[in-house]
């Protein structure tokens, strides 16, 4: 959000430099930059990182936030992902009577011959 307020209200610098003017409003957030991702590293640079500055206006947004029972609710959009982040296309379902085994879209229900179970999914 930082390169964002930057890129509409502040001055742009050279390519992937984040400037004086990036890290004092990251500092306003409550991150504190480093190109170390740790206290004492540099606070402008080509490549950065950050901490949460303890006791910055995003810690104490969280702590009064996650004090209050808060909760995201969390809704899955895309399906499960294989490694990679590709979307999975088949999965593998297990008889947990016989062993038997199926490859198959994640979303079937299927039935073992044998043992007229349903498969599940194998994790």
């Amino acid at each position: 959000m930082a390169h964002l307020w930057q890129h509409h209200y502040g001055r742009l610098s050279r390519s992937g430099y984040h400037s004086a003017e990036w890290a004092a409003k990251m500092q306003t957030i409550g991150f504190m930059p480093s190109d170390t991702g740790q206290p004492g590293g540099k606070i402008t640079g080509q490549r950065m990182t950050h901490y949460i500055d303890e006791g910055g206006k995003f810690s104490q947004y969280c702590e009064e936030r996650l004090s209050k029972d808060f909760v995201i609710p969390f809704v899955e959009l895309w399906g499960e992902t294989a490694k990679g982040g590709k979307t999975k296309s088949k999965s593998k379902f297990i008889c947990v009577t016989c062993g038997a085994a199926a490859w198959g879209k994640p979303d079937l229900r299927i039935i073992c011959a044998e043992c007229d179970e349903v498969l599940e999914v194998d994790l």
